[in-house]
């Protein structure tokens, strides 16, 4: 049952957060002082060592051979360096051991089978404003005293050269530099490198570091270039091109265009990263019909939505079970689609909550379920983290690559749409009988932590 894996859960209170109850709905959250916070799905964990975690997908197109001794020589000679020769670029990338930001140590330590698990570091380099306007004015002052029958276009000159000078020779020895690591999980048999990062800056910075250094050739993939991917395997690109977005009803009053939703939110940076959006639709009308898949979903904790009309705005739902809600309903039936969404999955005995970004096919807030028995090392419990963060995304991928196949078949995709569109017609609440089988000894080991 939805309720009985909703057990593994923390409540929001776990998180220093607590509902704020407008009926049955949970339209948001709040810290115990009463100040506003954002959900928890924003909350970026402590990556794959700790805590729960995010990651965008990378494909590997193309790496190496090289054996352990050479991979952690190649890691060594591209950490960020303490200090620097010359004045440092405004921002520089590097690798580091990932247990911490000063992390240089690369060994056995780091490996897990296939897997490496490290960090990307990349540091920004920049004076404060207030710091250089002080520098400016302290120069000024002293120029002035020395020179006083200077001109002050000629004097703010020479105190900006010589803030500009001791700004470069104090970044270069290694002030004023924000860092920031990112936890990177690299499985090598697996052709895919996880790693979360929350921008386009971080994105290329990992990307153009991994080229250079390790000859890895990287591939962000959202759900359009997921989806590419998968139809050049199959031999059927020429279908993935002629998708377009699904009409699953008519469109919202408002709205001046033509019969097919536009998603302009879903066409960046692929033209079919819409397919992700229509992946949690589909996803959310087979779970609630009851429909039988190896791995099996449900929405949960939150619901993010978006007009696929651009005709209306957007709308967030909190709650246990938010795809439940009259608001959901209403929203489906004016055109709105799931843009992120609460999961719940289960696949075998094992299963995951997280917040799944659609369109960029992104998991945040990954939290694992608690093990059946305590560890008896940390490296044995980093062991079974790791191979639970790679069946987690290998079980998200199952899930895509099966609406996938069913999307990039016409005929199939036809009937497919014809029942979403009944389901979304429908009237009334979502099916009482809904339901994920939850493993025994899941289950099992949760009810005994929690007494």
């Amino acid at each position: 049952m939805v309720d009985r894996l909703a057990q593994g859960l923390k409540s929001y209170e776990g998180w220093g957060h607590a509902p704020i109850n407008l009926g049955k709905l949970l339209v948001g959250t709040t810290c115990r002082k009463g100040r506003r916070r954002g959900p928890p799905e924003y909350v970026w964990g402590m990556g794959f060592r700790s805590g729960r975690a995010a990651w965008q997908r990378f494909r590997v197109k193309s790496a190496p051979q090289l054996t352990e001794t050479e991979l952690f020589a190649k890691l060594e000679d591209a950490v960020v360096p303490e200090s620097f020769d010359v004045a440092p670029p405004d921002t520089i990338a590097g690798w580091c051991g990932g247990r911490h930001l000063l992390d240089r140590t690369f060994d056995a330590d780091n490996l897990f089978g296939d897997a490496v698990l490290m960090g990307f570091r990349l540091d920004a380099f920049k004076l404060p404003a207030d710091l250089r306007r002080a520098w400016q004015l302290q120069n000024e002052e002293a120029l002035s005293a020395a020179e006083p029958g200077s001109s002050k276009s000629a004097i703010r000159k020479a105190a900006r050269e010589e803030v500009d000078d001791r700004a470069r020779r104090e970044m270069t020895s290694g002030l004023h530099r924000s860092s920031r690591m990112f936890p990177v999980l690299w499985d090598r048999a697996g052709g895919v490198l996880l790693a979360p990062t929350p921008s386009d800056a971080a994105r290329t910075a990992l990307v153009d570091l991994a080229r250079l250094t390790l000859d890895l050739e990287l591939e962000p993939e959202s759900a359009g270039v997921f989806a590419e991917s998968f139809a050049a395997s199959r031999g059927v690109l020429r279908d993935l091109e002629d998708a377009t977005p699904t009409s699953f009803g008519p469109p919202p009053r408002g709205h001046e265009g033509g019969q097919v939703p536009t998603v302009g939110w879903g066409r960046a940076p692929h033209p079919h990263d819409f397919l992700g959006s229509e992946f949690l639709l589909d996803l959310w009308c087979r779970a609630e019909r009851g429909a039988e898949d190896e791995v099996e979903a449900a929405i949960t904790e939150a619901l993010d939505m978006r007009c696929a009309w651009e005709a209306g705005g957007d709308q967030g739902l909190r709650s246990n079970t938010p795809a439940r809600s009259p608001e959901a309903r209403r929203g489906l039936k004016n055109g709105k689609w799931p843009r992120k969404a609460g999961l719940m999955i289960a696949s075998g005995l094992e299963h995951w909550t997280l917040i799944l970004d659609g369109v960029r096919f992104a998991p945040s807030a990954v939290r694992l379920p608690e093990p059946a028995e305590r560890p008896e090392t940390e490296r044995e419990g980093l062991e079974a983290r790791v191979d639970a963060f790679l069946s987690c995304d290998r079980a998200l991928t199952k899930l895509y690559r099966g609406f996938l196949e069913r999307r990039l078949d016409a005929a199939r995709w036809s009937s497919e749409a014809a029942v979403i569109k009944r389901w979304i017609a429908a009237d009334g609440q979502s099916s009482p009988s809904f339901e994920i089988e939850v493993p025994r000894e899941a289950a099992e080991s949760v009810e005994a932590k929690q007494d």
